[in-house]
């Protein structure tokens, strides 16, 4: 008997949105407004790594001799990163492989290291809901549920024996 895929699990930041780079251009655009550039291989680097590899704050403080009010550029920051991000749509082909496997009457799910409240944001701007499974962070599922109807969240386990592993 050959495998049956009951699920689809789609990675969040990357590939349902392409969150990586309004982070790089809202820090391109504070360099910038310090008389400064944020180095493009530095911040490439830094891509899929641990938390705390670069601090982008951090490395332009250290760059800049006027006075620096690391509160204030952290925020313009954020405020500028959501600007970006609220202009974006799901990336090319979300949306029909989200029909196809609806159609197919495949269980749907997100995954993401990101925190649930930031997934569910970005997922209703588009009139999507978003169910955050139990656990650590980075092995959080979430069902992704247009309809409107119930459904228990989906937790890593069961998800794993749904789709499988690999």
């Amino acid at each position: 008997m050959s495998p049956r895929i009951k699920a689809l699990v789609f990675d969040f930041d990357g590939l349902i949105l392409e969150t990586e780079m309004p982070a790089y251009r809202s820090w391109a655009e504070i360099y910038r407004e310090h008389g400064h550039e944020l180095p493009r291989d530095r911040w490439l680097d830094y891509i899929g790594r641990e938390a705390g590899w670069f601090d982008a704050l951090i490395h332009l403080e250290s760059l800049v001799t006027a006075p620096f009010d690391r509160e204030a550029v952290r925020r313009r920051r954020e405020e500028r990163r959501a600007q970006l991000l609220a202009e974006l749509d799901a990336m090319a082909g979300i949306t029909d492989y989200v029909s196809e496997g609806r159609r197919l009457g495949l269980r749907l799910a997100i995954a993401s290291s990101s925190p649930s409240a930031y997934v569910r944001a970005h997922l209703g701007r588009g009139g999507s809901r978003c169910r955050a499974g139990r656990g650590a962070r980075a092995r959080r599922l979430a069902k992704w549920d247009r309809g409107g109807e119930g459904g228990r969240p989906v937790g890593r386990r069961r998800a794993e024996r749904t789709h499988g592993r690999g």
